[in-house]
């Protein structure tokens, strides 16, 4: 046993200099890779736009030099430095971590350095910092040059702040992305006895609860009728995986808050309060992996090199885990890709789950023990976890928690919003705001919101919100239409002969006064029901801007002949009359019927042109979208400007129609 005495001749800078020695390669690969993606990465970046912006303009080059710098800025600044510096921190941080603790995989070399006199303490102290330095440094002085690079040739035009401030903020953010990969990658070595079972671990650890999330909303999707989303999403959990939280808040740092603070980068949590709470939670799930691995480090023994994992609660938890996801995927993929009768369907599910979660659970078992024999050697827990893998799937295919069941009471209500349009009458321009500043040009109103889920939902009161969740409604089991009626819980199937009238789907997310979210789908039968949600103050403008005129005019109209496009341009004078005979028709004939009108036996096609533009794009990043209306017979005062303009010849002629060709839709016309 050594003592203090000799353990304290060993400084940790001398320990960090030695180590350094014989990962000098790390050192070299880790400058380069980032020598090349940054610095020469930029210069090339500049030196292609200014030739391009040469190539187009020409003798105006000096002139529109300026849009090429800015362009080359924003881009460096905005996605391709954040996203590429956060993705090389993720990969290098795996690679210094496997590397720094590679001695733990061969028993010979873990006995040579545990000879060292110096604590385990140090010995991990001393790899640890040279992780970080075999990064940040050549990180640092890439980032200098990067900076210097774009300062040269932009700071002229102003962009001197920005890119300053951009390089400071993609430092903070690499570095967030290299220290959730880092301590994930040394938790996962101090675990492990081999190189293939340290990068199983970190996917195992780093990737299981997303997978989990994705498989849980893929078994509410294929066995609830009525599920319309979770109350969390994505970067609501991403921070419990290291890799997705650190490189995803790495990039969003590196550029969201290089700009304005209320960026679409931290509207994608909902609020700036979720961005730093999340933010939190993955700083604290970081520091926690890093305790864990210090821990399991310090206490390891020589022998658990070339074992695999000897860990057995790990070994427990991680088979169990993965065999049931294993199980419950299968179930989820025969599902999709088999179209059987669906009692036949339901026994192959339990079938194909039990067959994956045996050969996941032994396979794991193999790769951890290093030895084939392992493989059934726990065969009793094994068919403890087949148990409750069929467990969870009877709960999920026979609603055993009554999901499509549930209600909420109208007194529980706090707020209620619905996402529905009329099928017949399309929901053509609903992705789009007007420009107030601009005649014809709309802004893409979900790029506006950022990624806010409820943008295109409309708020409705309680009592609408509760007729709509006790309605009559449908759906499809065992192959039978049934009617279901949630008041007294009975269903009945319903034949084809009994549905004389559209059903309509009703997303609708309910806040509760208890403080938890609501969200289901339904596919109403009640035709009273409909009638009054399509009667809702608010609700046509909402639904259908463009049919009641809120998207304002269009630059063109045409109207086409039994389908063929651009046949006659109304004529400029007479454009905003037929726009507004449309509008005061829609408004008059507004109702359930109307909306459902399919048939008709008059009917034009009116191809409206408007410009769209990004709200974050230059001022000539214009395209053009075309918005389909269709005119029926009753639209007395379209048809009556219509004929007025001698457009007779062009009414649809039904028998030559699909029904489909009188929904509306929309398309690009081109960029």
């Amino acid at each position: 046993m050594t003592s203090q005495k000799s353990q304290n001749k060993i400084t940790l800078l001398g320990l960090m200099r030695e180590d350094l020695k014989h990962r000098r390669w790390m050192l070299v690969l880790s400058a380069f890779v980032q020598l090349i993606f940054g610095p020469v990465a930029t210069l090339m970046t500049f030196i292609d736009l200014e030739a391009q912006s040469y190539y187009y303009y020409g003798d105006d080059f000096l002139r529109n030099k300026e849009r090429a710098v800015q362009y080359a800025v924003e881009r460096m600044t905005r996605s391709y430095l954040p996203i590429m510096m956060a993705f090389i921190a993720v990969v290098g941080a795996l690679i210094v971590g496997i590397g720094g603790y590679r001695h733990l995989f061969n028993r010979r070399m873990t006995d040579m350095v545990n000879s060292v006199p110096v604590t385990r303490g140090k010995q991990f102290d001393c790899i640890y910092y040279n992780n970080w330095l075999i990064w940040f440094v050549p990180q640092l002085v890439s980032t200098i040059l990067t900076t210097f690079i774009m300062l040269i040739r932009a700071a002229s035009y102003g962009w001197a702040p920005a890119i300053l401030r951009s390089a400071f903020f993609v430092l903070i953010g690499s570095a967030l992305a290299f220290a959730c990969m880092l301590h994930l990658t040394i938790l996962a070595v101090a675990l492990s006895g081999t190189i293939f079972n340290a990068l199983l671990n970190v996917a195992f650890i780093g990737f299981d609860c997303i997978v989990a999330f994705y498989i849980l909303r893929g078994l509410c999707s294929v066995c609830f009728t009525t599920y319309a989303g979770l109350p969390v999403s994505i970067p609501d959990i991403c921070w419990l995986s290291a890799p997705l939280s650190g490189g995803y808040l790495g990039a969003i740092i590196s550029t969201g808050l290089s700009g304005n603070k209320y960026n679409d980068a931290i509207q994608s949590f909902g609020t700036e309060s979720s961005f730093w709470l999340v933010l939190i939670a993955t700083i604290i799930v970081a520091i926690v992996n890093l305790i864990l691995a210090y821990s399991l480090y310090t206490k390891r023994k020589s022998e658990e090199s070339e074992n695999g994992v000897s860990n057995k609660p790990y070994r427990m938890c991680i088979r169990f885990f993965n065999s049931v996801l294993a199980g419950l995927f299968a179930a989820m993929l025969i599902e999709e890709i088999f179209y059987i009768d669906e009692k036949a369907l339901i026994v192959w599910q339990f079938i194909f789950a039990a067959v994956f979660c045996v050969l996941v659970f032994g396979l794991i078992d193999m790769v951890h023990t290093r030895s084939a024999r392992e493989f059934f050697k726990n065969w009793k827990q094994m068919i403890v976890i087949v148990g409750v893998t069929v467990a969870i799937l009877v709960t999920f295919i026979f609603d055993l928690t009554g999901f499509d069941k549930r209600i909420v009471s109208e007194n529980n209500i706090e707020t209620a919003l619905i996402d529905s349009y009329i099928y017949a009458m399309g929901s053509d321009g609903s992705g789009y705001v007007k420009d107030p500043e601009n005649d014809g040009v709309l802004y893409e109103e979900y790029m506006l919101s950022g990624y806010d889920e409820r943008a295109s939902y409309i708020e409705i009161p309680a009592e609408a919100a509760y007729e709509l969740m006790t309605a009559e409604r449908l759906f499809w089991r065992y192959g039978e239409r049934y009617l279901y009626n949630p008041l007294n819980g009975r269903s009945e199937i319903l034949p084809d002969s009994a549905l004389d009238h559209t059903t309509e789907y009703f997303d609708i997310i309910i806040d509760k006064k208890s403080g938890s979210e609501f969200r289901r789908s339904y596919q109403i039968f009640d035709r009273d029901v409909m009638a009054d949600v399509v009667s809702l103050p608010g609700f046509m403008e909402a639904a259908y801007p463009f049919r009641a005129g809120e998207l304002g005019y269009p630059i063109t109209i045409w109207i086409s002949n039994n389908g063929m496009s651009h046949e006659i341009q109304i004529p400029e004078d007479k454009m905003h009359d037929l726009f507004d005979a449309t509008i005061e028709d829609f408004r008059a004939n507004y109702s359930l019927d109307y909306l459902e009108m399919k048939n008709s036996v008059e009917a034009y096609c009116l191809e409206c042109q408007y410009y769209v533009k990004s709200p974050r794009a230059g001022d000539d990043a214009y395209w053009t979208y075309t918005l389909n209306l269709y005119v029926t017979d009753l639209d007395v005062r379209t048809i009556a400007v219509l004929e007025e303009l001698g457009l007779q010849d062009y009414k649809y002629d039904p028998d030559s129609l699909n029904e489909w060709d009188y929904y509306e839709y929309g398309y690009y016309d081109g960029y």
